[in-house]
């Protein structure tokens, strides 16, 4: 398929597609002057957007993609070296995720603090919020 079709399909940009082109992670044929994107292109389109979602970067991809073509899609080293790299990643959502517990901990804790403050106006700020939120 044409670059047109290809973007559509994948839901995409020109732009971004030329961009992983440069970066080497999409390889489609060449058809005269023309690219022909095929299934394959389109399954490392796919694969390249998990692999995002997950928080892999791209340079991270670019290396997994090498992988790929040099030792096979199913290779030990490609799969082990997944395997490192998705540990790795979520090691450090862990260490995100305790981030933004102990920040939601900091919160609540100044959200007592100044309720506290004048607890007969909190009162009445309560009932306010009770109906405001009845709006919604």
């Amino acid at each position: 398929m044409k670059t047109g079709q290809f973007v559509t399909l994948c839901r995409t940009t020109k732009d971004t597609v030329r961009y992983y082109e440069a970066l080497g992670l999409i390889q489609p044929a060449m058809n005269g002057a023309f690219k022909d994107f095929g299934k394959a292109e389109v399954e490392d389109f796919q694969a390249i957007k998990d692999m995002q979602r997950m928080g892999l970067s791209l340079k991270t991809i670019q290396k997994i993609f090498s992988l790929k073509r040099t030792y096979g899609c199913g290779s030990s080293h490609l799969i082990q070296n997944i395997l490192e790299q998705l540990m790795s990643q979520r090691s450090a959502l862990a260490v995100e995720e305790a981030h933004i517990r102990d920040k939601i901990t900091y919160i609540d804790q100044l959200i007592v603090e100044l309720k506290n403050l004048h607890p007969e106006e909190m009162g009445k700020d309560a009932a306010k919020e009770q109906d405001y939120g009845k709006t919604l």
